[in-house]
């Protein structure tokens, strides 16, 4: 029989309620379910230990990508002995043989004219300097020269500071310094004051007008005049043309060129031609490349032609090319009664001129004003522009000159404005020839130039025929003794330095 042995009784087991953790959410944690599949145990990640070590191996970084190594390139200055650039110019305007000057322009010394140049930003600043140190004997290429005139023109658009609450501060500097707006490209290449730059342009300037004046002379040689049989009437009588017949205006046209150029050999850029009354001048390098061809009159040229007409017949007044710019301005001291035409040039655009021609008749009863408005388009659209030029500059001029020397007498009857409407011309860059040439028939009292058809070759004699009525008035000779020794001596060093 087996041996039994007492126990305890056997209870039912009682579930254990423990109590709930809050729960923590981790992303790391795990979800473990317990074998009863009622509890979810969270397993939260410990927390690293810090570490109080260095590391000994260092990680492999990638390393900076070095920058580019930066384009040099070498800067020769020329020889000491070479002439300025203002002695240069000096030289310049003063020469002669158009051909000899050419070839010292084309070989003077040129820096800085390295391709990389190009995309080099230019700088600009205000020092004390002395400005005479800044007349170099070279230039830099054209293009570089744009950029700095660009941030001195900018430069000088800055409001520079004053000098009243800056006394002191200029006594820190030098004598005989000025403060100049300095122009420059980094990296350590020459710097030019504003002065240096106007400096450079004017040479650039000087070799443009030397390649227009070429390019006249050549017009003036190649054209076939001998065989142009037509003679407008523009400075007919000036130039002995007013009698010609078919077979010896050719001869004429050709005979006129010949003595245009005879006068541009003996000439230089600086020569200047003036009327006997001083009131027209014209600079020869305000001529070329103006006239000739088929080139823009410049407003140089049409003023003078217009005075010399008026001059010429003196019962007439021309009002200055910039009368419109600046409004009304003063009367002269003779009495308006004694004239019969006032003229005004208008400048309606960049490439477009106008006349406005006012007739004046104090000795009819009533006296009488007329104006007369031509523009060589024949455009509608420049129409109101010409009568309001007319309203604000003109009849005001007119009304003061009249109330100045004509006191106690009534103003005449201002008559309606006439338009003229021919005739046209033939080309795009034609007009201020026109302007000239319906002066010229209008204040002789004829309506005859309002009634032709105006070709090429017209155009072409009208350019000769302008041209000769400039270089056959007197010279004003601009070289000085002291001067022409100067510039005679600046013509030898040349020589001497610049290789051709």
């Amino acid at each position: 029989m087996p041996k039994l042995y007492p126990t305890k009784a056997v209870l039912p087991a009682k579930k254990k309620r423990y109590p709930v953790k809050a729960v923590v959410r981790v992303t790391t944690a795990t979800k473990v379910a317990s074998k009863g599949g009622i509890l979810e145990v969270l397993r939260i990640p410990k927390k690293p230990k810090v570490r109080h070590t260095t590391r000994t191996k260092l990680k492999q970084t990638k390393m900076p990508k070095g920058a580019k190594p930066q384009k040099l390139a070498a800067i020769v200055l020329p020889d000491k002995n070479v002439p300025s650039l203002s002695r240069v110019l000096e030289w310049a305007n003063n020469t002669i043989d158009r051909n000899h000057l050419s070839e010292i322009l084309a070989n003077y010394p040129t820096i800085m004219d390295d391709d990389f140049m190009n995309s080099r930003v230019a700088r600009s600043k205000r020092d004390h300097v002395y400005a005479d140190n800044y007349d170099y004997n070279f230039v830099i290429p054209k293009n570089l020269v744009l950029k700095l005139d660009a941030v001195v023109k900018a430069e000088k658009k800055k409001r520079s500071m004053s000098n009243y609450f800056n006394q002191t501060a200029d006594d820190n500097h030098p004598e005989r310094t000025t403060e100049e707006i300095i122009a420059y490209f980094p990296g350590g290449t020459p710097q030019f004051t504003s002065a240096a730059v106007y400096r450079m342009n004017e040479f650039y300037n000087v070799v443009r007008k030397l390649d227009a004046w070429k390019e006249d002379v050549d017009w003036l040689m190649s054209t076939k005049w001998d065989e142009m049989t037509v003679n407008p009437e523009l400075f007919d009588v000036e130039t002995d043309s007013d009698e010609l017949t078919d077979d010896t205006t050719g001869a004429k046209h050709a005979a006129l060129a010949n003595e245009v150029l005879k006068q541009l050999e003996g000439a230089s850029l600086s020569s200047i031609f003036r009327l006997e009354s001083g009131e027209g001048t014209v600079k020869l390098d305000k001529m070329v490349g103006m006239l000739a061809r088929k080139e823009m009159l410049s407003d140089t040229i049409i003023d003078f032609a217009i005075r010399c007409i008026c001059d010429a017949l003196g019962d007439c007044y021309a009002l200055d090319t910039y009368a419109a710019t600046f409004r009304c301005p003063d009367p002269p001291q003779t009495r308006i009664s004694s004239m019969h035409y006032v003229v005004s040039p208008v400048h309606l655009s960049n490439i477009r001129w106008g006349v406005i021609i006012v007739s004046i008749t104090y000795q009819t009863e009533p006296p009488a004003i007329t104006p007369y408005f031509y523009e060589p388009l024949c455009d509608s659209r420049y129409r109101a522009t010409m009568e309001d030029t007319y309203e604000e500059t003109v009849a005001p001029f007119l009304l003061c000159w009249h109330e100045k020397t004509m006191t106690g007498v009534e103003y005449p009857v201002v008559e309606n404005g006439v338009w003229l409407d021919a005739p046209r011309q033939p080309d795009g860059t034609s007009c201020g020839v026109m302007v000239i040439a319906q002066v010229y028939c209008m204040l002789k009292d004829n309506f005859r130039f309002t009634n032709t058809t105006v070709s090429d070759d017209d155009v072409a004699i009208m350019r000769l025929r302008i041209m000769w009525m400039i270089l056959m008035q007197p010279e004003v000779s601009t070289v000085a003794n002291q001067v022409a020794k100067t510039v005679d001596a600046t013509d030898l060093e040349l020589m001497a330095t610049v290789t051709l």
